[in-house]
């Protein structure tokens, strides 16, 4: 979309892997995370009518919520839930049958840290943000988001309900060797952090609805809400992610999953977004997305990789003994006995330290893996606080310990579990 008009739109490849079932720009996808962002107008539109207060107790609407660990359910809001700052953990299971009214009935999790401190994505945190708004509106969820959002943008064949996705053209996602139905992994508790399937044109309608401010007219201010603290620098909104590339702003967020990714990226101040889905589940979109908007807007100012490095000889601010009852326990860093570099031991019994690279500032990884990237996130004053990662948040307590032995290290640099490979200069949402 450039300047409120459909620029271009085009599809390759087939509905299904293997199949001649062409695949159309009107075929019906799965966008997966990029569902959050029609969430996140929902709850603005009700906001703005006072129907909702999004810095209010989410208990206000749920009091029934409980939640193990030190923290309240009355410590949470939905400005939390929107922002990725809840410190819910982001454990779940697609194959489920909960419904989302029934699913906040239940005991949750102890929360990872204390709410509004940390970013650290979390789906479980915008189910958390659709109950409230089913329960502020008495309307089912996805009647909810079908008037609140979808049919104001035009959006004719997007919905988050899957029984319906079988009345248009819809692709069978693919990966490894599995394909995905619509229908095979529907966890209506999770509807509000996924599950919104629909046509890359009806995508293109939402960019310009979002661009435009048709659907929220202070669409801007809810792009950054909350430092990252990833190499990008990038500021995480209400399902919104921000960066800077030169002088140019980008906004945008992805998605991935059932056989599908799919990426919405966007240049508020040019009236531009591109919004790219593919149902493999092994091609990142992010590329050709990046590629699109320096075609029509021209070449970007990326960031050079080597700009974002700090000195080793100030890594001495991260070092010290984090702690994670809930998680991955004990956390030691330090610095080498004879070298400058970072390393980190976890309490596994194996007492085995591992080598931390830098990919940027504060972001480090022992592991080379989208999702494994550590983040050391800092108090107002600068003090480093937590040492975070999208599995698991531990908490710096005592001062640094002694340096790892030299035969008790090991490097890995290989894909771990949770692989996610980034594109070059890709956000890590």
């Amino acid at each position: 979309m450039l300047e409120g008009q459909l620029a271009y739109s085009h599809a390759l490849g087939y509905a299904t892997y293997g199949s001649d079932i062409p695949l159309t720009a009107d075929t019906v996808m799965r966008w997966n995370s990029v569902s959050k962002m029609h969430v996140a107008l929902a709850a603005q539109q009700l906001a703005d009518e006072g129907v909702v207060d999004l810095d209010a107790p989410v208990t206000d609407w749920l009091p029934e919520i409980d939640i193990a660990g030190d923290y309240e359910a009355f410590d949470l809001s939905i400005h939390d839930a929107l922002s990725h700052t809840t410190a819910l953990p982001d454990t779940w299971d697609t194959q489920c049958t909960r419904e989302l009214d029934v699913a906040w009935l239940e005991e949750q999790e102890a929360l990872h840290a204390e709410p509004g401190t940390l970013y650290n994505y979390s789906n479980v945190g915008w189910s958390l943000a659709g109950a409230v708004l089913e329960s502020a509106t008495a309307t089912e969820f996805t009647e909810l988001m079908r008037e609140r959002v979808l049919e104001p943008a035009g959006m004719e064949t997007a919905t988050f309900d899957v029984s319906e996705v079988t009345e248009h053209p819809y692709s069978i996602g693919y990966s490894d060797g599995s394909f995905y139905t619509p229908d095979l992994h529907d966890c209506p508790w999770l509807r509000p952090a996924g599950w919104l399937h629909g046509s890359v044109i009806d995508l293109a309608y939402s960019v310009e609805a979002q661009l435009s401010g048709a659907l929220v007219e202070d669409w801007g201010a809810m792009h950054e809400q909350h430092p990252t603290y990833t190499s990008s620098r990038s500021e995480a909104g209400y399902s919104y992610f921000t960066w800077q590339e030169g002088e140019v702003t980008l906004v945008g967020h992805g998605g991935s999953g059932g056989g599908h990714r799919s990426y919405v990226l966007m240049v508020p101040d040019q009236d531009f977004g591109v919004v790219v889905a593919t149902n493999s589940g092994t091609w990142n979109p992010y590329g050709l997305a990046h590629s699109a908007v320096e075609h029509f807007l021209g070449e970007l100012e990326t960031s050079d990789p080597e700009e974002m490095r700090t000195d080793p000889a100030g890594w001495d601010v991260y070092t010290g003994l984090y702690q994670d009852p809930d998680g991955a326990g004990e956390v030691q860093v330090s610095l080498g006995a004879s070298d400058p570099y970072l390393y980190v031991r976890f309490n596994d019994g194996s007492n085995t330290w591992y080598r931390m690279y830098q990919d940027g500032r504060d972001e480090f990884f022992f592991v080379s893996s989208g999702w494994n990237y550590i983040r050391f996130v800092p108090e107002d004053d600068g003090t480093i606080r937590y040492f975070a990662n999208r599995w698991y948040v531990a908490e710096r307590g005592a001062p640094e310990g002694p340096p790892p032995p030299a035969d008790r290290v090991e490097e890995l640099i290989a894909k771990g579990s949770h692989a996610q490979p980034r594109e070059p200069g890709e956000p890590l949402f």
